[in-house]
């Protein structure tokens, strides 16, 4: 194993995983995962995964818009609705970019690590104000 790369269960991840306890933190997590996903199928898109065919290129383009503007229409709506939703895009381009290329190692266990952690930070930096410096992501690349 090279010394630069650790494998991560979930037991020795630092942050319980999100479990959402409201409707609120449902909301915000949904939101977040789409916006999260989004960034990761643009870092795919843009040389992440260089084996794809056009055809994939084109539906993988029309998956990542959908998403994106389902996020936005459903962060419209919550914020609305009074959720005091709001999430940090360099965090989710950062960790989006770091997801993908999990993915492309096929580290999917890891990968789905970050993901949880990702969220479990944005959404209580976003409903409770819980600062990000105070929780961190685990070290999976």
């Amino acid at each position: 194993m090279n010394a630069n790369t650790r494998n991560l269960s979930h037991h020795e991840s630092p942050i319980i995983p999100f479990q959402p306890q409201t409707s609120d933190e449902a909301i915000t997590a949904k939101v977040i995962r789409m916006m999260l996903n989004f960034e990761v199928l643009r870092v795919q898109l843009e040389g992440g995964r260089p084996n794809l065919t056009e055809s994939q290129r084109v539906s993988m383009r029309q998956q990542a818009t959908a998403i994106r503007t389902l996020g936005f229409r459903t962060e419209r709506e919550a914020i609305t609705a009074g959720v005091p939703l709001s999430y940090d895009d360099d965090l989710l381009r950062r960790e989006g970019t770091r997801i993908a290329y999990l993915l492309a190692r096929n580290a999917f266990d890891q990968a789905m690590l970050v993901e949880k952690e990702v969220i479990t930070i944005s959404v209580n930096k976003a409903l409770y104000d819980i600062d990000e410096d105070r929780m961190t992501i685990a070290a999976a690349a």
